[in-house]
């Protein structure tokens, strides 16, 4: 359907995400704070530093500085007032869903990445338990923020291969180093990453373009890291504060363990497992009714009983321990996708060779190590989600409303799947 020029400019899937941000913001107005847990600590901690205290030596503090001194300048320049940081935290959280749509941008067209946008922001910065509004951490906020600029500046990057974004995504991991170490994990772990795929065997060119992120990353981190150890004794912050998650307390490692699946291995695989089954179920009940030429029905019937049935079976044994939340299988999704974006990478386009395979394996890659501190127990909700999964339910979104379709019309790697399967 063919919209008039000025009519376009008022229907323009942008103006979607934004509405919903704006009722979202309007329903949920002065509940996004739980001060007797870690809100409390998000308000007091910037004003002991205000009031001279220093951070680490004076006041006890996991994180990297960056957010603490940050939200104390704030509460310098705007008064100490609880709007004071809710401001700073609508503005982050814009922050983040623009970066997400100019992410997501470079899968999809504008209206698909419009619906997936949409949704982060009702399932991600506005989640009862855990909003981006007044995160339970600053720190991670602005971690978000400085990671997925680092995407951000990946994918431009891959496509104009010029050094000065490449640059830019290296002063963003140190932003994200100087914010919450996982965050710059994040971001490394996609430049290197992206940077091997792109040059493969010509190990001078990557070693040109690794040092032209990491020189500005170190350039960040390393005067601020410089400037704590000038000014507090070492073991304080090595032992004391865990700074580089040295000397962890058996409490903090049981919790880890607990939160990443580790505490119980086998099971937290085995219900990986039921959420991939239930995941391909729902996705060949899909396949099925999309397909109206019934050539894949055969290999779709047995396909829905025999991972229904795995699911149903696994969520019997581990109902307790597993909701039935189909997000368990993210790992293997991520996995998939990267596979799928080094395949297409491979092959001539003249071959099927997929012209966004580079963006694919970006945001796969950073998805997939956003979500390494519980990789064997991917939350479904809890405080944390919101930082970790944004592009992960994004990709999602890019595979049901992209990729899928190609299952029943090809050319498509999960119609070349479908054709090798033996039912």
């Amino acid at each position: 359907m063919k919209f008039p020029s000025g009519l376009k400019n008022l229907v323009r899937p942008q103006y979607a995400v934004a509405l919903t941000y704006a009722v979202m913001l309007l329903f949920s107005w002065r509940r996004w704070t739980t001060l007797i847990v870690d809100s409390g600590r998000e308000t007091d901690l910037p004003l002991r530093l205000l009031n001279g205290e220093m951070l680490y030596r004076d006041v006890y503090y996991t994180y990297t500085p960056f957010s603490p001194y940050f939200n104390a300048f704030l509460y310098r320049v705007f008064g100490v007032h609880l709007d004071t940081l809710i401001v700073s935290g609508v503005v982050f959280s814009i922050l983040l869903v623009l970066l997400c749509y100019k992410i997501l941008r470079k899968l999809m067209p504008a209206g698909e990445t419009a619906i997936a946008t949409c949704f982060v922001v009702v399932l991600c910065v506005f989640k009862p338990a855990g909003n981006l509004i007044f995160p339970y951490s600053f720190a991670a906020l602005h971690g978000a923020v400085f990671s997925l600029a680092t995407v951000l500046f990946t994918l431009r990057y891959a496509q104009s291969q010029k050094k000065v974004d490449l640059i830019v995504a290296g002063v963003f991991i140190g932003l994200a180093e100087i914010a919450k170490h996982e965050f710059a994990f994040a971001g490394v772990l996609t430049v290197s990453l992206y940077l091997i795929f792109l040059h493969g065997k010509d190990i001078r060119k990557l070693l040109v373009d690794l040092a032209f992120a990491a020189i500005p990353a170190l350039a960040v981190a390393v005067p601020v890291f410089a400037v704590l150890f000038a000014n507090i004794d070492w073991r304080l912050l090595i032992n004391d504060c865990h700074l580089f998650y040295t000397n962890i307390p058996e409490s903090l490692v049981f919790y880890n363990r607990f939160r990443s699946g580790l505490n119980y291995p086998l099971d937290s695989f085995i219900q990986m497992i039921g959420a991939t089954a239930l995941s391909a179920a729902f996705t060949v009940l899909i396949i099925f009714f999309s397909d109206r030429a019934g050539k894949l029905r055969p290999k779709l019937i047995w396909l829905f009983a025999v991972s229904a049935l795995i699911a149903a079976i696994i969520l019997r044994l581990f109902f307790r321990q597993w909701d039935g939340s189909p997000l368990r299988a993210l790992p293997f999704f991520l996995l998939g996708a990267i596979f799928i974006a080094w395949r297409r990478r491979s092959r001539p386009k003249s071959d099927g060779g997929d012209s966004l395979a580079e963006s694919l394996f970006i945001v796969a890659v950073y998805s997939l190590a956003m979500i390494v501190r519980v990789i064997l127990r991917v939350p479904s909700g809890g405080f944390s989600g919101s930082f970790y999964l944004p592009v992960s339910l994004a990709l999602i979104f890019y595979a049901l409303l992209c990729e899928l379709p190609r299952a029943v019309t090809g050319p498509g790697i999960l119609h070349e799947l479908f054709a090798l399967l033996p039912l």
